[in-house]
């Protein structure tokens, strides 16, 4: 699994592409719902978000992006102001405590956006449709 930084998704809903011949991954309704809602509101506003898909387990990845292109300090040299937001649901494996609590502390950077979904690759759209 990479991160992707995501700028346009589209969902065709049960329908077959043209072209394709194969039927789309048919959506469930949308229940999800954001368990992380102070992220946004910071003052100024900035120019630029970014969404970047990632999973409950790659904290690696994102400490990463958050010390390289990531970092405020970077764009704030260029008086731009850029709001980095990691996109994430509930990881998929048996033993979650160790992981509730490590992505706890990662989410009191502000920077961490969580859905009420299970995190596996057929409901990543709903973590940008959230």
């Amino acid at each position: 699994n990479t991160m992707t930084l995501v700028i346009l998704m589209v969902v065709l809903r049960g329908r077959t592409p043209p072209r394709l011949g194969v039927p789309c991954y048919k959506s469930p309704p949308l229940t999800s719902r954001l368990l992380v809602t102070q992220v946004c509101g910071s003052t100024p506003a900035p120019h630029t978000v970014i969404l970047v898909n990632s999973a409950a387990l790659n904290f690696k990845r994102r400490s990463v992006i958050r010390e390289t292109w990531g970092n405020a300090s970077l764009h704030a040299d260029i008086g731009m102001k850029v709001q980095i937001l990691f996109l994430l649901g509930h990881p998929e494996i048996r033993d979650v405590k160790p992981i509730t609590d490590l992505l706890s502390r990662e989410r009191q950077r502000g920077d961490v956006l969580t859905i009420d979904s299970v995190d596996n690759y057929s409901n990543n759209i709903f973590k940008h449709m959230a």
